[in-house]
């Protein structure tokens, strides 16, 4: 197998703008676009992400032998687990390391946890640090990294059909038109979109001259004009649409507070499996600031020894039946916590956190997919996709 990667790198990158042809091993994985790869003369592996051009320190796996072509990579984080500089400084004397591989004796050590920097601006300067992927394996998702631009590749010229579905309840029904009319500029160009507009009142959709390949689906729910009482219901009503209609038309699903609006492109590089999106108020926060539900009793309840990041409920999606069993074991938890008088302090946001703790998503949406529209500015988030109204 000979893995041909292209993408920027970090400006210090010992690999950048190189090619290297090294004899190492491969292993598929469980994570789409990833190969785990093993170079013969050491116990590590080398986890290539082959569509996207990142480099990433794991430990040993079963031998393929193969010949990967490394071109313009970065690498992305520490070795982990047990192998220190010192061992492969010491295992490198009788198996020499490749030039491109000697670059990883001088990155961090296992006692460090990942850092990767921004993707480099228009000026050629880094604008700070951020994570790109997690530490299993999934992307976070810059809509203007190399890994973003391969992945909008990728599903160039294929025939996808997506789904946006959003409540419009009560004085909600006010943001609709700006949404759909910012959805249909920026939201999936070029892609068959359907937006699944569930209302108490079907005459207040807007009537819009939608892009070829997208329209709308209304349909009606009888629905109290309450926030509260709404995100005690919102997930059951998303699955009973995602079994009863959603999954037969369509590839994936997001779910999107209407009280938004697109402001930049959103690609296909937000399609997966399972598509979570970071919380804008705390994803540079420390993990014992998250507010995650700490009542024992709840459904919601998460232990202070456990999580890794603090998710929106403003948008999520994936494969429809990701999203559905997502649904599904949340609209469960709430009727469980209704059956004993409780709902959890965020409402579905806790639910939702409670199970992508246990269900780690594929994909997770950096910022700029979900930033407030109060604060402009950000020395980390340059580019705002999708700006949420009213938090």
């Amino acid at each position: 197998m000979k893995s041909h990667m292209s993408g920027g790198g970090m400006s210090n990158g010992p690999v950048v703008g190189t090619e290297h042809k090294v004899l190492i091993t491969l292993k598929p994985s469980r994570h789409p676009g990833v190969v785990l790869v093993h170079w013969s003369a050491l116990n590590f592996i080398i986890l290539v992400h082959a569509d996207f051009g990142t480099l990433n320190m794991k430990h040993h796996v079963s031998k393929v032998q193969a010949i990967v072509s490394v071109t313009n990579c970065m690498i992305t984080s520490s070795l982990q687990q047990h192998h220190t500089v010192n061992t492969m400084e010491r295992l490198s004397h009788s198996h020499p390391l490749p030039d491109f591989l000697k670059g990883l004796l001088q990155q961090k050590t296992s006692s460090e946890s990942p850092s990767i920097r921004l993707p480099a601006q228009a000026t050629g300067e880094e604008a700070g640090f951020h994570p790109n992927v997690t530490p299993w394996g999934a992307p976070i998702v810059w809509g203007d990294s190399p890994e973003s631009q391969i992945r909008r590749q990728k599903f160039t010229n294929r025939a996808v059909t997506t789904g946006l579905a959003v409540f419009v309840v009560g004085t909600y029904a006010q943001y609709l038109h700006k949404f759909i009319i910012s959805a249909e500029e920026y939201f999936l160009p070029e892609h068959f979109v359907t937006y699944y507009i569930l209302t108490d009142n079907l005459r207040g959709i807007p009537t819009i001259t939608l892009g070829s390949g997208r329209e709308i689906k209304p349909f009606y729910i009888a629905e109290r004009p309450d926030w509260v009482y709404l995100s005690k219901t919102r997930m059951s009503l998303l699955s009973s649409v995602i079994k009863e209609l959603i999954q037969d038309e369509m590839d994936y699903i997001f779910s999107m507070d209407v009280d938004q609006v697109f402001v930049n492109p959103v690609g296909s590089e937000i399609l997966g499996s399972l598509v979570a999106t970071l919380h804008p108020e705390y994803y540079n926060q420390p993990l014992d600031t998250y507010p995650y539900e700490r009542t024992e009793d709840s459904k919601a309840y998460v232990d202070g020894s456990e999580g890794d990041y603090y998710y929106t409920s403003e948008i999520y999606g994936g494969s429809c039946p990701e999203v559905y069993k997502l649904a599904l074991t949340c609209s469960q938890f709430i009727i469980q916590d209704m059956e004993i008088s409780f709902h959890a302090f965020l409402f579905e946001e806790s639910y939702l956190n409670r199970y992508l703790i246990q269900n780690r998503p594929t994909r997770l949406l950096s910022p700029e997919y979900n930033w407030l529209a109060a604060q402009k500015t950000s020395e980390e988030i340059q580019v705002k996709r999708i700006l949420s109204l009213q938090r």
